[in-house]
């Protein structure tokens, strides 16, 4: 049987796999609830035993061997030095959060009202019109869900606007953090395998805390 301990003091951060993880599956399974749990705190905690027993609600060894599975997975990753949220407020930061998430600088994030609530590299009307497409867009998957889900299996993290080649010219993310839904529109490649999108998680964690 293998036992699991925590090695030294270390402060428990998501990666960007692990913000993405917690905010497109809307299951709401326990690692899930744990990495939002985790992009809550306004500083990376501190872990030990008895927090990660508390915010798991798992006991000793399967708290730890949960962990482990997260590690593992690369959805957490430990760090010798606290790390803090971004401290402007969720609206001044939106900006330069989004626009390293896109090759061509253009990003934005809606909610589900059809508002842009921010975005970097477009121009006012367009911006407008996107947010109104994304809120489209996001309906239009949500009444087909069970469909993709159950019969083709697909996870429907994002949908995209292909040129001919199969790559994205624009794409849409819904993101879900607690009972607050967004959508995400980036134009041409899409980069958010990279610490950006851990602070924009972490930005609207933060800030729904509240």
């Amino acid at each position: 049987m293998e036992t699991y301990t925590l090695n030294g003091p270390y402060h428990l951060h998501p990666t960007p796999a692990g913000a993405f993880y917690a905010v497109t599956h809307t299951e709401r399974d326990l690692p899930a609830q744990f990495l939002q749990r985790l992009l809550r705190e306004a500083e990376a905690p501190l872990m030990n035993t008895e927090l990660l027993q508390e915010w798991t609600h798992l006991q000793d060894a399967a708290a730890l061997e949960f962990l482990f599975r997260l590690q593992e997975a690369g959805l957490v990753q430990g760090l010798a030095e606290p790390l803090r949220a971004p401290a402007a407020g969720l609206e001044a930061a939106l900006p330069a959060l989004l626009g390293p998430l896109s090759s061509e600088g253009r990003a934005l994030l809606a909610d589900p009202n059809g508002l842009c609530l921010g975005g970097a590299g477009y121009a006012e009307e367009p911006s407008a019109e996107l947010a109104a497409l994304a809120a489209d867009v996001a309906a239009l998957q949500g009444r087909h869900a069970a469909l993709l889900n159950r019969h083709f299996r697909l996870g429907q993290q994002g949908w995209g606007i292909v040129a001919a080649g199969g790559y994205s010219e624009l794409g849409f993310w819904p993101l879900h953090f607690g009972p607050a839904h967004f959508i995400l529109v980036v134009s041409g490649e899409p980069r958010l395998n990279q610490q950006a999108f851990t602070q924009l998680a972490w930005a609207l964690g933060v800030h729904y805390a509240r």
